[in-house]
């Protein structure tokens, strides 16, 4: 059995049950920044089906991350994880042509499950970055904090060492912390619901 499973509501609603956390979530994406002078990154993101009963707003929880030097290797991790933790969509810079270029060559081959990759909220790079980190750094604040990595992320590491104008900077530049920024925005600007169509009881069956 998978870590997490995608399933319906009796609304026909889907959402995703993570057996290994024993939460539910309303939506689970997975966002990548592509490697060049430094490794890429990709994660993988879930949202709470439920609002945060203060904040109004609902976590987000990390649920993987991985680093590798790349592009080749950045997609054969993000096969596995699609296969353990079934993100709905995939979040990246579509600009960058050799690094999609070698995305699709590595992915569609017989036998892999597809990676259904989109550009991020925001438009194109670097435009996608700043936007992204704009809807991303509020989710961070003391007063606000609905966004949490668990214990083993390197991801507060980076982001404690990221520059106060990172806003003026790009992808490229700092991978960890596009790959965070773009799956944090899918799921925040893209990934809303009505109340009524928040999971009930589970149809006892998977969809794929």
């Amino acid at each position: 059995m998978p870590r997490i499973e995608k399933k319906l509501n009796e609304a026909g609603a889907i959402y995703w049950v993570d057996h290994q956390e024993k939460r539910h979530y309303k939506g689970v994406v997975g966002a990548m920044a592509w490697p060049g002078a430094d490794p890429g990154f990709i994660v993988v993101l879930g949202s709470d089906v439920a609002d945060d009963p203060v904040l109004m707003a609902r976590p987000i929880y990390l649920l993987a991350e991985a680093e590798e030097p790349t592009v080749d290797a950045l997609v054969r991790r993000a096969l596995d994880f699609q296969k353990e933790l079934e993100p709905d969509t995939w979040h990246g810079d579509m600009d960058n042509r050799p690094a999609l270029e070698l995305f699709l060559q590595t992915t569609h081959k017989p036998g892999r499950p597809p990676l259904n990759l989109m550009r991020p909220p925001g438009g194109r790079e670097p435009d996608s970055f700043r936007f992204c980190i704009n809807t991303l750094l509020p989710l961070l604040a003391p007063e606000r904090k609905l966004l949490f990595f668990g214990d083993r992320s390197r991801l507060p590491t980076y982001l404690s060492a990221a520059p106060t104008d990172l806003m003026a900077g790009s992808a490229s530049q700092f991978p960890p912390i596009a790959a965070l920024a773009f799956g944090v925005a899918a799921l925040s600007i893209w990934g809303e619901t009505k109340t009524d169509e928040l999971p009930r009881r589970a149809v006892p069956h998977r969809i794929f």
